[in-house]
């Protein structure tokens, strides 16, 4: 699954991913013109690499290939050129035919295998070759220590694939517009999701939000879209609390250096809105200022409770290496959250983390990152909270819920058991909302609703009171607040 682009997204890594690659390119063209002393070319297929070289400094990436490729067809055995174009290709992240060109470099060149063996590994591993993959490291260990340990996992995770039965939604939810980042409803039968649509003629993929229910049938159908919260600018990634009545989402600084009608901090921010009975709609959005910074701040996942919420928050440091971690606060009594703290290297790494889900149990967390061994690209894992507030080694979900390419924006249902996430594998380009079933190793507990109203005793008008929920031994398993509206 690709991961949608969108403004939620690190503004600045798309940058310092495409000067790294020219610096790498720069290098390629250096060996290449060292060697081509050795393996003669004429003068204007030279100029023809010089000015590949131009046309990718300038984002020219077609030009560039079209210019290789001419090289190619008159010195069709020219080792750099092909490595070149392997270079290229993998600044495109299109993986096969980078591993096919440098794999093509390798045939003209054999003692270029040494001195690129860990790059053609982990373009085969990008690529999904997981055998080509191992079978250049089995007897070896390369110098990237995650790479070769992914490499191995998914080598041995192909070969033991869990069950999956995966379907798009049925319904009118998934359209021609990529769909994703749903928020289930504690009950399973409610969500809001994203939809990236037209909007603005000056702003490229703008989001909003829609509220959908399931039916009887067991399609998902379109409610409304939520009005009142949807502006020209983006929205996205929300989560809502167990009772339907507050909704935490993002938004971030647009075009006109605004967050639409909002006021925010950093370039994308937390907002919260509260559901009001009366009217059927949230009001009141508001900037969560205890938890947002001048950083960039987003995809929040609020405990059932209301008493814990998960973002993630991305940042450069000094030395200009981009953070993206996960973290955590708790709901204080006087309405306020405390100081985020970031989540242990169980979880957190030097890689990105995204997209944290906390299921109904308030203990079970899922999330995607690209810094633990696994498929490739972004991948789906799992962490358990523990009796002492730790957090278990993250475990992934396994072959194929998880690929080759991004997995994120998953769900899991208050059974523990069944999930949404947002994939392109059925139409490259245009994600949809599918279900599946998780593997046992990553199932939830089962969760159990309850519902009730809080009255006075003699007028029978509903009032605001806090409500402690004690188990069978006395110990508080949740506070909840009745709304004055209706009681419940």
């Amino acid at each position: 699954m690709h991961k949608p682009h969108y403004d939620l997204t690190y503004s600045a890594r798309s940058s310092a991913n495409y000067i790294q690659s020219c610096l790498v390119l720069l290098f390629l063209i250096a060996t290449a013109f060292e060697a081509a002393a050795q393996f003669k070319i004429s003068r204007r297929m030279q100029k023809q690499l010089d000015e590949a070289v131009e046309m990718y400094m300038d984002r020219d990436v077609i030009g560039a290939l079209d210019a290789v490729n001419e090289v190619l067809e008159t010195y069709p055995t020219y080792a750099d050129a092909w490595m070149l174009m392997s270079q290229l290709h993998e600044g495109r992240s299109e993986w096969l035919a980078a591993a096919t060109a440098l794999n093509q470099a390798v045939i003209c060149n054999e003692q270029l295998l040494g001195e690129w063996m860990d790059k053609l590994a982990m373009l085969e591993f990008r690529a999904g070759r997981y055998e080509a993959a191992y079978s250049l490291i089995e007897d070896a260990v390369i110098s990237d220590s995650l790479l070769n340990s992914s490499i191995r996992f998914a080598a041995q995770a192909i070969k033991e694939p869990v069950e999956l039965n995966l379907a798009p939604l049925q319904g009118n939810v998934n359209t021609g517009a990529p769909e994703y980042y749903p928020a289930l409803s504690v009950t399973g039968d409610h969500m809001i999701f994203t939809r990236q649509i037209g909007g603005d003629a000056r702003i490229s993929g703008q989001e909003d939000f829609f509220e959908a229910k399931l039916s009887e049938d067991g399609s998902w159908n379109v409610l409304r879209a939520l009005v009142e919260i949807n502006t020209l600018g983006n929205e996205g990634a929300p989560t809502v609390r167990g009772d339907g009545r507050q909704l935490i989402f993002t938004a971030c600084d647009g075009l006109d250096g605004g967050y639409g009608r909002r006021v925010g901090e950093g370039s994308c921010d937390l907002f919260c809105a509260d559901f009001d009975v009366l009217d059927q709609r949230f009001k009141q959005e508001v900037n969560l200022t205890d938890i947002n910074s001048e950083a960039w701040e987003s995809q929040p996942s609020l405990s059932a409770d209301g008493h814990w919420l998960f973002f993630v928050r991305a940042y450069r440091t000094q030395e200009g290496r981009v953070v993206q971690d996960i973290y955590q606060s708790e709901h204080q009594g006087d309405g306020s959250w405390s100081r985020p703290t970031r989540l242990p290297p169980t979880i957190n790494t030097f890689g990105r983390e995204e997209n944290p889900v906390l299921h109904s149990d308030g203990r079970t967390l899922y999330f995607a990152s690209n810094g633990h061994a696994g498929m490739g690209g972004l991948d789906l894992f799992v962490s358990r909270r523990q009796p002492d507030g730790s957090w278990s080694q993250a475990e992934n979900l396994g072959f194929p819920i998880n690929s080759n390419g991004d997995e994120n924006s998953l769900q899991v249902f208050p059974d523990g058991r069944t999930a949404l996430f947002a994939t392109d594998r059925d139409e490259p380009g245009n994600l949809d909302l599918w279900q599946f079933e998780l593997p046992g190793h990553a199932l939830a507990e089962s969760v159990a609703l309850w519902r009730g109203e809080v009255r006075d005793a003699d007028s029978q008008h509903p009032i605001r009171a806090s409500v402690q929920v004690l188990d069978s031994l006395g110990n508080t398993i949740g506070i909840q607040t009745s709304s004055q509206a209706d009681g419940a």
